[in-house]
C-alpha cells in the first residue's frame, strides 16, 4: 500500500509510477463532490470516477492498470474534501494481489 500526496487544491494533477504503472491522476473538486481522471501512459482508465470514503475509485477491470485507489477518511466516515486532503482525507494505492486494509471496499 501506498499513500499518495495531494495538495490542498480543489485541481490537481500529479505523476506516479504505481507497481511499474506510468499513471498521470487529475483529482478535483465540483458540484460538492471529488473526481477523479486516471491514465495509465496513453490510456485512459477512468474519467469523472466519483471519490467516494473507503471504496474503490477504478471500478472497471482494465488491462492497462492493476491495483486499486481509495480515498480514506482517517477521522470518520466523510466523503473527501480537498481542504483536508492529507491531514483527514489521504488517497492510497494498493497493489494487486495485497490484502486490501480493514475498511476498504472494492
Amino acid at each position: 500500500m501506498r499513500k499518495i500526496p495531494l495538495k490542498q487544491v480543489p485541481s490537481q494533477k500529479l505523476r506516479a509510477v504505481l507497481a511499474g504503472q506510468n499513471c498521470t491522476i487529475s483529482v478535483y473538486y465540483r458540484f460538492g463532490a471529488t473526481y477523479m481522471d486516471l491514465y495509465v501512459g496513453n490510456n485512459l482508465i477512468a474519467q469523472g470516477a466519483v471519490c467516494r470514503n473507503r471504496a474503490s475509485i477504478i471500478r472497471a477491470a482494465s488491462p492497462y492498470f492493476t491495483g486499486s485507489l481509495h480515498f480514506l477518511d482517517l477521522r470518520g466516515d466523510e466523503e473527501p474534501d480537498y481542504h483536508l486532503f492529507n491531514d483527514r482525507f489521504i488517497l492510497l494505492f494498493v497493489p494487486a494481489g495485497e490484502e486490501l486494509p480493514a475498511g476498504l471496499r472494492y
